[in-house]
């Protein structure tokens, strides 16, 4: 029955923030900033607000290679996280502060026709106050690692990514 309730909350914010947005809105992805793992940089849009937290890339048709979003928090906290309406695989990677502590890799879209209540929720295996989704077999492809560091570089102009 918690489990019910949670997801049932969680739903309702969901659809709250999609009717407080238009399809056609941008304010969500109004800013951005480069990050840097090891040898490679992608540019991220930044989530810190909760309506663009809950929708996150479920608006976005497809990323770039080099593409993703940051979602930021006030405090750390062992956050859930769901495919509603993200039509393309994507790694999750954990952040405290600027540390990996957990990376969930190759997460599936869900298949189309499943319902709300049967959604597989990612969560990671320590408290995190930032997270950073980009598509999936970045973490491969660049070796990132549990313990490597991020760097923000800087502030970049507003980069767009395709709608959905």
């Amino acid at each position: 029955m918690k489990k019910f309730l949670f997801l049932f909350s969680i739903s309702l914010v969901v659809l709250t923030a999609g009717c407080s947005l238009s399809p056609d809105s941008k304010s969500f992805l109004s800013t951005s900033t480069i990050v840097k793992f090891n040898d490679s940089e992608i540019n991220t849009y930044i989530a810190d607000e909760e309506s663009e937290r809950n929708l996150g890339l479920g608006d976005i048709a497809e990323l770039e290679w080099n593409q993703g979003m940051l979602f930021v928090y006030d405090e750390s906290d062992e956050y859930s996280y769901w495919m509603k309406d993200v039509e393309y695989p994507i790694d999750i990677i954990w952040l405290s502060d600027d540390y990996i502590v957990d990376i969930t890799e190759n997460v599936p879209p869900e298949a189309e026709g499943t319902s709300l209540l049967q959604y597989q929720s990612y969560s990671p295996h320590a408290p995190v106050n930032r997270v950073l989704e980009v598509n999936a077999g970045y973490v491969q492809e660049n070796n990132v690692k549990i313990g490597d560091i991020i760097k923000i570089i800087s502030d970049s102009p507003v980069f767009l990514l395709e709608e959905g």
